[in-house]
């Protein structure tokens, strides 16, 4: 039989083990956050504001650039038919495109954040978490033709005031300009 002191120095070694990932507070049990990429500002009441700051930091940590908001285009898509929104013209999309270095070459980051609602994509099927939140990416095109990777990221959000419609419903409005 097992003695008290042994299972005392199982139980401190289970104490000091690293805490599982944990997916965000609005709970995508499917969904893991990426270390690194995918930050949880939900139960931090925080906004969409803030969550772009956030996504912009990670994006200039993982590219080495110095991007700031004034740096993007703001696209706008029409979302009437979200029924639970009263904002018909709302940016939901931001594109950059920067000139940098990856390795050593030169070449042009391509940079994207979006805000995303899945809880009301019509038939609520999309592709990634199903939470709220600002998702970014970005890639590298060099000088001489090679793309890098995309890579991708998420900061959660309790909610968000507009969505992007799945791509086959997207209709950018024309009224779309960038508004800094």
């Amino acid at each position: 039989m097992t003695d008290l002191a042994e299972i005392a120095t199982l139980y401190a070694g289970l104490a000091n083990m690293p805490e599982p990932k944990k997916a965000f507070a609005s709970g995508d049990p499917s969904y893991e956050l990426r270390d690194g990429f995918d930050v949880d500002l939900a139960p931090s009441g925080k906004g969409v504001t803030d969550a772009l700051r956030e996504a912009i930091n990670l994006i200039n940590k993982h590219t080495g650039l110095s991007l700031a908001l004034n740096d993007f285009e703001q696209k706008i898509y029409a979302i009437a038919y979200f029924a639970n929104y009263t904002s018909k013209n709302e940016p939901v999309a931001w594109l950059c495109d920067k000139e940098g270095k990856r390795d050593g070459e030169k070449g042009v980051w391509h940079v994207e954040m979006s805000m995303d609602d899945p809880t009301v994509i019509k038939g609520g099927k999309t592709q990634g978490p199903k939470s709220p939140h600002i998702g970014y990416d970005f890639y590298f095109l060099s000088q001489s033709g090679r793309k890098s990777a995309k890579e991708t990221g998420h900061v959660f959000l309790k909610n968000v005031p507009s969505s992007r419609p799945r791509p086959s419903e997207a209709r950018l409005n024309p009224s779309s300009k960038n508004r800094t």
